[in-house]
């Protein structure tokens, strides 16, 4: 039907100055109220649908690659991760293959592409991976954590009675990881 931009500088109202504002008008005559559909906030960031709340604004997005890698291993035979930011929210994907077996006993820690919140809300994430080669066999799933500050998630066996971590000396001769993770960042 019909639709309007409207900039607005409200001078009687020092919070509303400076926004960028977009309507949309049912009756294409002008004979029919404008609807609030979206605003560019003077502060950064858009909002929709007539939230004007600056807190609720969607202020980031981006998407990348990275290179990946894991704390327990040496040397990589491939390496590859992409990514993408909706505000706060990251996720990531990839793969990582070890080249040789691994003897170390260290924590299968992958890196992720930007550290998580510092907060509860950014920890533990929730992602899946796909093995070759990682004896899994500890626990009776496995699943990834997002470390709390951090751009690393650790793998987890999970058990009847509790968790423990996957280790580097679970890894036979070219052990590969497919990821994929969800988290928040600050």
């Amino acid at each position: 039907r019909g639709a309007a931009i409207k900039y607005e500088y409200v001078t009687a109202n020092t919070q509303e100055q400076g926004h960028l504002d977009f309507y949309t008008n049912p009756s294409f005559n002008g004979t029919g109220s404008l609807a609030h559909r979206l605003r560019i906030q003077s502060s950064g960031g858009i909002s929709f649908n007539g939230d004007t709340a600056t807190a609720n604004a969607l202020n980031d997005y981006e998407r990348g690659s990275y290179t990946p890698t894991c704390d327990a291993w040496g040397s990589f035979t491939a390496q590859y991760g992409y990514y993408v930011i909706i505000g706060d929210q990251v996720t990531a994907w990839g793969f990582i293959e070890d080249p040789s077996s691994t003897t170390s006993g260290s924590a299968l820690q992958i890196g992720l592409p930007v550290a998580s919140s510092g907060n509860t809300f950014g920890q533990g994430g929730s992602g899946g991976i796909m093995t070759e080669n990682v004896n899994l066999s500890g626990g009776n799933e496995t699943v990834t954590y997002v470390l709390q500050g951090q751009a690393k998630m650790r793998l987890y066996h999970i058990t009847d009675s509790g968790w423990s971590t996957v280790n580097g000396n679970h890894c036979g001769s070219t052990s590969g990881i497919y990821f994929s993770v969800t988290y928040y960042t600050s």
